[in-house]
């Protein structure tokens, strides 16, 4: 998807101006990064004093346990063995192409809204590492 800048010229028209072109690879990790980092993040505010060994431990678990599973309409993102949430693909009468929906279960999304775009990344800010609220 080609990320879009809006701006005003000095004679006040509205210019569009096209940056680049960036691959969904390119946000699928920028979204797994700020995931996993929301993960690690999870105990810096907390009064629970927590074995750096062991805390390390279940980051690692968890970074090794996140990935992707793409189907037919929708790229499944798994984290420690659950459904994290569901990436639409393609135009979906109700979303968007990259619209980031919650899972309802292993195998469905949330249908009520998008949580996020996958092509937006300051939608990733309401994500938490359990899933996309």
């Amino acid at each position: 998807m080609e990320t879009i800048t809006e701006f005003k010229a000095a004679n006040g028209k509205t210019i569009f101006h096209i940056k680049e072109k960036i691959s969904m690879e390119t946000h699928l990790k920028a979204l797994q990064d700020h995931i996993i980092k929301r993960f690690i993040d999870r105990y810096a505010f907390s009064k629970h004093n927590i074995d750096p060994e062991f805390k390390n431990h279940l980051d690692d678990e968890y970074m090794q346990s996140f990935r992707f599973v793409e189907g037919k309409q929708y790229i499944k993102i798994v984290a420690n063995g659950s459904a994290y949430g569901f990436i639409v693909k393609g135009d979906h009468p109700k979303f968007k192409d990259g619209d980031i929906l919650k899972a309802n279960s292993w195998t469905a999304p949330a249908k009520n809204k998008a949580r996020g775009n996958i092509y937006n990344p300051e939608s990733y800010k309401h994500f938490d590492w359990t899933s996309a609220s």
